[in-house]
């Protein structure tokens, strides 16, 4: 039973294409991730398919037999409430009203790890419908089972989760960019061919040259690639950072309470080693930021003492974006940091991160939270730091920003301390887990499949205490060894053979081109050479010589002929480049 359509839906916003002709069908019980970069009109087809919004044209259909429940981005509620509390508040109520089809516009947002496993198991165990906005590619790899991708206004359906749909991408990609190398490559041989057969003089030849020529003059340009992997992402390089101490930092009993004297933890001991990456976890509320800004010397704890090793400097990113000033324009808040830079290369490292043109004389306060984290992000990096604390740094960016914030992470040769509840990252970023409890830290030395494995181990009972740093550190070497063992390759592998049967063709053909063009040089030059023995004046009375020069020409001229022809019919077999 088909749950809901859409067919030819636009949307434009005056001059601004939105929606352009989006068609798609799901069926009853499909679970849908609708992905694509910030501003591509993911919630806006969201508002039209619940009914809140009229396209411009098009039709949809959603069967009425089904109730339809939505969850908005922008979580509703009392002010009492934090974020994390007011989603799970409405995801709760929202269940609670058993609809069929379900539309939920970023559900992780807010959500802690333990509120993320929930949701996960809820969506994943939901018999109905699901269509949902993600930029969470881990619970998007767990939850769905086809990927909408809008990207320029279109929307393109790939079967599978967050994974499958990132190998398939990847695939079109590369072919429409082969697919458009080809048809340029082609095109190029092609005017060489007109070329040759038009200095060649026959009349076969030369009707030959017409007719390609004609073709080639009607034949529509070839289409530059439209499919990428991603839509524009900044550009995020940290450089080489300065060489810290090996102690990058020591941290002993130290503790938090609020002004109210609750505690919010206490007891916790850290010590931070040049080059580690750690990320720190934990449930929402226990202290995690309030950690972070006392190992920055940002905020005073009340017991405990923190210190810095030698050659540290260290920068922060803030997921409130505090350390932007609201009143400048980014022009003047990067002007702030590098008083010392040109205008032109102030522009140009803003131009990075997607601020072009006028966008640099906008209002800091006028940015949108993705916008902020953008600016934030720039800052930290010509900061110089080489040890960086950050806080939730893919929270507001596309998908595109995050896997740039995240190569450019993995890169880092500093050190690295980051809040994040992203599960893809926590998975491939961290040789380390720490997390936060009302108790202390405790330390796992592994990735975030290592830190589920021991977790549960410990609550199970298997494991008769929480894993200590050392316990950890044994097993991270294997842990990321297993964790490489375990990556899909079978598709690889055949893409790898059918490149190499390719290239094989590929040779073959230019070696087969190669041969016959030699064979055209030497017969036009040993023609060239015979012609001007014919007409060398010292031999116009050698009948005998000219008769035999005549009848080499004539050989050589069909021999000329005959690889010409040759040449020819090699064009209309060339393999695909």
């Amino acid at each position: 039973m088909i749950a809901l359509a859409a067919n030819g839906i636009e949307m434009e916003y005056g001059t601004d294409v939105v929606l352009d002709g989006v068609s798609f069908t799901v069926q009853a019980g499909e679970k849908i991730g609708l992905i694509g970069p910030n501003g591509a009109g993911k919630s806006t087809l969201l508002r039209i398919l619940h009914g809140d919004l009229a396209p411009t044209s098009g039709s949809f259909f959603v069967n009425n037999d089904l109730r339809v429940g939505l969850l908005r981005q922008e979580k509703t509620g009392a002010d009492t409430l934090s974020g994390g509390e007011r989603a799970r508040k409405e995801l709760s109520e929202l269940f609670l009203q058993k609809p069929d089809v379900l539309f939920l516009d970023e559900p992780t947002n807010h959500l802690d790890l333990e509120m993320l496993a929930q949701l996960e198991r809820r969506v994943k165990a939901f018999p109905g419908t699901v269509v949902l906005i993600s930029h969470d590619r881990y619970f998007l790899d767990r939850t769905v089972s086809r990927i909408f991708e809008l990207e320029d206004g279109r929307l393109t359906a790939y079967g599978g989760n967050y994974t499958a749909y990132r190998e398939k991408k990847r695939v079109l990609v590369e072919a429409e960019r082969r697919a458009f190398e080809h048809s340029m490559k082609e095109i190029r041989r092609q005017e060489e061919l007109i070329r040759r057969f038009k200095e060649r003089g026959t009349e076969k030849l030369a009707k030959r040259a017409a007719s390609r020529e004609k073709r080639l003059a009607h034949a529509p340009g070839p289409e530059a690639p439209k499919a990428r992997l991603h839509g524009p992402s900044v550009k995020v390089d940290f450089g080489k950072a300065k060489r810290s101490g090996d102690d990058v930092l020591l941290a002993e009993n130290l503790s938090k309470a609020y002004a109210e004297g609750v505690p919010l933890f206490a007891g916790v001991e850290l010590a931070l080693r040049r080059g580690e990456k750690v990320c720190m976890i934990g449930s929402n509320g226990v202290g995690k930021t309030t950690l972070l800004n006392i190992l920055a010397g940002r905020l005073s704890s009340d017991t405990g003492i923190v210190e810095r090793g030698a050659n540290v400097k260290i920068g922060v990113y803030d997921q409130h974006q505090a350390g932007l000033t609201s009143e400048n324009t980014l022009l003047e808040e990067m002007r702030a940091v590098l008083p010392w830079e040109t205008d032109t290369d102030l522009r140009s490292l803003l131009g990075r991160f997607l601020f072009r043109g006028d966008k640099v004389f906008q209002g800091i306060a006028s940015l949108s939270g993705g916008e902020k984290a953008r600016l934030s992000l720039l800052k930290l990096i010509v900061s110089g730091a080489n040890v960086l604390f950050l806080d939730e740094p893919t929270n507001h960016l596309d998908v595109a920003s995050m896997d740039a914030v995240e190569d450019a992470l993995s890169e880092f040769d500093g050190t690295l301390l980051i809040i994040s509840h992203d599960r893809w990252l926590l998975e491939r970023l961290p040789s380390r887990i720490l997390e936060l409890t009302g108790d202390g830290l405790v330390s796992y030395a592994g990735n975030f499949d290592y830190y589920k494995e021991k977790k549960a181990d410990f609550e199970s009972g298997r494991l008769k205490a929480a894993p200590t740093d050392a316990q950890a550190t044994g097993h991270t070497s294997g842990r990321f060894a297993a964790y490489d063992d375990e990556k899909p390759l079978t598709a690889a592998a055949v893409e790898r053979q059918r490149q190499k049967q390719e290239e094989a063709a590929r040779r073959r053909y230019e070696r087969q081109v190669a041969d016959v063009e030699t064979l055209i040089q030497t017969l036009e030059a040993d023609i060239a050479a015979l012609e001007a023995r014919q007409s060398d004046g010292n031999n116009a009375t050698d009948y005998e010589l000219l008769a035999q020069l005549h009848e080499e020409i004539t050989e050589k001229q069909a021999a000329l002929d005959a690889a010409y022809e040759r040449w020819a019919e090699l064009d209309t077999q060339h393999p695909a480049y």
